[in-house]
């Protein structure tokens, strides 16, 4: 069924390196992406790739 196909995903992270600025846990999270709308995003954009699935979200 569905375990045949190859699964896709994205990592949603820091980048690999020392965080230099100072903030908040928010503003660093902002700072470098790692939001839920950035993660709806990239979601959305993996089930288009993997199932053809066309969405109205933005």
């Amino acid at each position: 069924m569905y375990f045949d196909r190859p699964k896709k995903f994205r990592r949603l992270a820091f980048p690999d390196l020392f965080l230099e600025e100072y903030g908040s846990q928010e503003s660093s999270l902002k700072r470098y992406g790692v939001t839920a709308e950035n993660a709806v995003t990239t979601v959305m954009s993996l089930l288009k790739e993997t199932s053809g699935i066309k969405s109205g979200i933005k």
